[in-house]
């Protein structure tokens, strides 16, 4: 976890976004700490994320799972 946060604050230094399979690292580590059975901190990952792409579809669906999974479906609505 620590070197995807890591990664995480390099890409927030380069591109907005990139090529359609491009990935962004906040998305990743937020996707592990969803996977790692701690939604709160997947969900502020993913805020963090849609603050530098805020439409982007993909961390959208990420973070309202992530809230569902915390326990805040209506937040998530």
């Amino acid at each position: 976890v620590r070197l995807l946060e890591a990664a995480a604050g390099a890409d927030e230094a380069t591109l907005v976004s990139g090529p359609p399979y491009f990935v962004p690292s906040r998305e990743v580590l937020a996707e592990v700490l969803l996977d790692a059975g701690r939604p709160e901190e997947a969900a502020a990952a993913y805020e963090q994320a849609l603050r530098r792409t805020p439409n982007r579809v993909q961390a959208l669906l990420g973070h309202a799972r992530a809230l569902h999974a915390a326990g805040r479906a209506p937040e998530a609505a």
